[in-house]
């Protein structure tokens, strides 16, 4: 499923969600350039079409979090993305996956594609990050999905909860940690967040 949250659309499927788009869009003057993506999007155009603003923040689960990085590395994003956070996102591909193809057989495209040294994940590796986007990962420490040693993105920012992958679109303390990185500077020094970063 795909969303977007908007100013004039600010519906999300999952409570934290909509409760994040009510505080980004309640915070507008703060935080303008804040854009909730989750889930495969079909096209950025659209997505950018939708913010009068110059730089944008995607945030993405799983499958979700290599769409946004794809389209920072692979499509020129980096010059309208200013944060990118990845939550339970496999950057090294997951065995899991293997449940797809065989659910879904030859057909399945995005299954293979999740599969440990796939094609698709072996040109996104390539490179780096690109210079001006912030990129965040957040594992979850009890992830049978994706475990924590696939989410790990050289010259990303890596946090961990101690959770499980669904539960991370869930859990309000991943809500937290998701407001938080997407402040700007000056307000994250103001903050008493007790993140466990490693």
């Amino acid at each position: 499923m795909s969303e977007v949250a908007t100013r004039e659309d600010p519906a999300a499927t999952l409570p934290w969600q909509r409760a994040l788009v009510r505080s980004l869009l309640g915070r507008r003057a703060q935080l303008p350039h804040a854009l909730l993506v989750t889930g495969p999007t079909g096209t950025g155009k659209r997505i950018l079409a939708q913010t009068p603003s110059q730089k944008i923040d995607i945030i993405g689960h799983s499958m979700g979090g290599l769409i946004g990085l794809y389209y920072v590395k692979k499509l020129g994003g980096h010059a309208r993305v200013r944060k990118l956070i990845m939550m339970g996102t496999p950057v090294r591909g997951t065995w899991a996956a293997l449940a797809g193809v065989a659910t879904l057989g030859l057909w399945s495209t995005s299954s293979w594609q999740l599969l440990p040294r796939s094609r698709f994940l072996d040109e996104l590796a390539q490179g780096p990050i690109p210079p001006g986007v912030e990129v965040h990962t957040i594992a979850a420490a009890r992830d049978w999905v994706v475990p924590l040693a696939t989410t790990r993105l050289t010259g990303a920012s890596a946090t961990t909860v101690p959770l499980g992958h669904s539960s991370l679109v869930v859990s309000e303390e991943v809500y937290r940690r998701v407001v938080h990185t997407l402040r700007p500077p000056h307000e994250q020094l103001a903050d008493q967040d007790p993140a466990a970063t490693d």
